[in-house]
């Protein structure tokens, strides 16, 4: 499965015409989580693939959708599958170690807002409890 999702990321950026890094991330919940993810992301006319070291400090894949809706100020959804998580990272209370838990592909639901201008766009993102901003590039 790993390397199939793998393959299918390599492939997205052939078709893109933006990428984008992360420039800040924080968590709406209280805990000890990563801050900075360094996101990596591929946008094609109606495809995404991206690549960002998770809350929990695992390597992590995201490969789907989008849909976007305004003109320079755009709102809009990114959903697909994520794989990098822990199973047990989305047990409320429960203990895990990231290092040794058993990574499984996950649902993805990322809702953003933000600024399309004419070669750059600024997006304020949100994936679980983390709220992401973005800068993207036209390629």
């Amino acid at each position: 499965m790993y390397k199939l999702l793998f393959l299918l990321i390599l492939s997205i950026p052939a078709y893109a015409n933006e990428i984008s890094i992360s420039l800040y991330t924080d968590h709406l919940q209280e805990g000890r989580f990563h801050e900075d993810n360094q996101l990596v992301a591929w946008r094609g006319d109606r495809y995404f693939a991206a690549t960002f070291i998770n809350s929990y400090q695992q390597r992590t894949y995201a490969i789907g959708s989008y849909w976007e809706g305004g003109n320079r100020f755009a709102y809009g959804v990114n959903y697909g599958g994520v794989w990098g998580y822990c199973a047990e990272s989305f047990r409320y209370g429960k203990v895990f170690n990231p290092d040794t838990c058993d990574q499984v592909l996950m649902p993805l639901v990322s809702p953003y807002v933000g600024y399309d201008g004419k070669d750059m766009t600024v997006k304020l993102l949100t994936m679980g409890s983390a709220v992401m901003v973005t800068v993207g590039f036209e390629l």
